[in-house]
């Protein structure tokens, strides 16, 4: 019997089912196709997360970090990503290069995965193009932890274990069980308030003793 669709496939009920080493390796390409669509369905949630030329409303972009989707920039089929990685809401740009994400890698809040990247040497709308050459790919190694609001900026290769702090900006390759954390002057001062007496100013005529 054969299939009424085009293109003459035998139907599954009557064609032999594959065994032996056959049957394993379209099994693995099953499973593959499988992982890889099921991350397309959340990262795109069944709609375009990053129209052409479209920004979306800040309800959108509010919503999309309250259900803690990943976005997708560019080419999906530039994305690996560990089904046991915990991604977020992180934002994968993926226009100038490819983004590695291994086994129990984690992520916080609005990291941002950069690999895309403008011609400064130009003006107008040529700046405005993304460069088309694919070399600025991001590597993130099993169990690395990337905290909240962290931007990685390709080409950089995370090592295994290694944890980003909150903010950093990293366009370097770290190396492994590597705690990367961005170090600030903190400076406290009191609030002098109009009209008020500054620190050792005496109020009313008086003097100092």
């Amino acid at each position: 019997m054969r299939s009424s669709r085009s293109g003459g496939c035998c139907d599954s009920l009557v064609c032999p089912a594959p065994y032996g080493r056959d049957a394993a390796v379209l099994t693995e390409r099953r499973v593959t196709v499988l992982r890889k669509a099921r991350f397309i369905r959340g990262a795109l949630s069944g709609k375009r997360n990053t129209p052409g030329h479209t920004l979306r409303s800040f309800r959108h972009w509010g919503a999309t970090r309250l259900r803690g989707q990943p976005i997708v920039s560019g080419p999906v089929s530039r994305v690996r990503v560990s089904e046991t990685a915990g991604l977020a809401n992180v934002l994968i740009n993926t226009v100038g290069g490819s983004v590695d994400i291994g086994d129990y890698v984690f992520f916080g809040h609005d990291v941002l995965l950069l690999t895309g990247t403008h011609d400064f040497a130009v003006r107008g709308l040529d700046r405005q193009v993304p460069r088309k050459k694919a070399d600025r790919s991001i590597v993130i190694e099993n169990g690395a932890w990337i905290a909240s609001r962290s931007v990685i900026i390709g080409p950089c290769r995370i090592g295994a274990n290694a944890v980003i702090g909150c903010g950093c900006v990293v366009d370097f390759d770290v190396p492994a069980d590597t705690v990367v954390r961005v170090r600030q002057e903190i400076v406290k001062d009191t609030i002098r308030y109009r009209g008020s007496p500054r620190p050792g100013q005496v109020t009313g005529g008086g003097k100092r003793g």
